[in-house]
């Protein structure tokens, strides 16, 4: 399957990337995704959904810092925005980190992530690549 760069000022190239996500499913992990943005949050769900994981998805960073231990037990990996307007990913990976959970890091900004264990831009976002780094962290690889 080839790889699928989106310019996401286009709404149609939103859900091509979606459609062209479809095409394999396979069993998964569960994947925490904290972003303040509606699309963002719709189409890396709709991804990796279809990819054959669980995910839960957190609004803000005010619900994540209330979900951080109790409620991330048998999440494997968390996808963090950089900024999520009442908060930063690198204060959520902090308390991440701080709660020993073993939980790896992806950080999903058109910023500078270097409080992840894992970077992807924003601004050249590859479904193939969302789903290969969430593989990684999870051991699903095909």
């Amino acid at each position: 399957m080839s790889s699928t760069s989106v310019d996401l000022g286009f709404q149609s190239n939103l859900l091509y990337v979606i459609i062209n996500s479809m095409a394999e499913t396979k069993v998964g992990g569960t994947v925490w995704h904290v972003e303040d943005g509606d699309s963002w949050r719709n189409i890396v769900s709709s991804i990796l959904t279809r990819d054959g994981h669980q995910v839960v998805s957190t609004p803000n960073a005010t619900e994540a810092r209330r979900m951080i231990p109790d409620d991330l037990q048998g999440v494997g990996v968390s996808i963090l925005d950089g900024d999520l307007g009442d908060g930063t990913g690198a204060e959520i990976a902090g308390l991440i980190r701080q709660s020993q959970l073993a939980i790896g890091i992806i950080g999903l900004s058109a910023g500078n992530t270097p409080w992840a264990d894992a970077s992807l831009s924003k601004l050249s976002f590859d479904a193939e690549d969302l789903k290969a780094t969430v593989d990684r962290f999870l051991g699903t690889q095909e």
